[in-house]
């Protein structure tokens, strides 16, 4: 026999199962605003306001500028150290999608320590991948 904690009832006030409801009752309702607010949440990348200004990011070129920030949303909290980003994701990205303009971005984060490599890749071998160091930003 399983219980539910205190007792056998869901609680009062409370149903089980939403469909047979009327489109205006309280819960229905209340399922819809959160359906709505998920639907409009749009994923992004925070960088620190302050990171703008410091004179470490000014320094950067903009194809560093605008690389970080892609190997940042790659970063998911857990997977810092194994962080990849193929030259191929770079591909339509404005002013920096060349094979050598990315290879000088790269070794531009790793110089001014933005990010650090932790595993050499190479053709037709593995990928590189990347930790982020937040060296320069006061929130991880």
């Amino acid at each position: 026999m399983c219980t539910l904690g205190r007792s056998q009832s869901p609680g009062k006030g409370v149903v089980k199962n939403i469909n047979n409801l009327p489109k205006n009752h309280p819960q229905v309702k209340a399922k819809k605003r959160a359906r709505r607010r998920l639907e409009g949440v749009i994923p992004f990348t925070a960088i620190e306001r302050s990171a703008y200004f410091m004179p470490e990011w000014n320094g950067l070129s903009a194809a560093a500028k605008t690389l970080y920030p892609r190997l940042k949303a790659n970063y998911n909290g857990s997977n810092n150290g194994e962080i990849e980003l193929p030259y191929e994701d770079m591909k339509n990205c404005k002013g920096c999608s060349a094979h050598s303009t990315l290879s000088r971005a790269f070794k531009e984060l790793e110089k001014k320590e933005w990010i650090e490599l932790t595993q050499l890749g190479g053709l037709f071998r593995r990928i590189n991948k990347y930790k982020l160091t937040f060296k320069h930003e006061r929130f991880q």
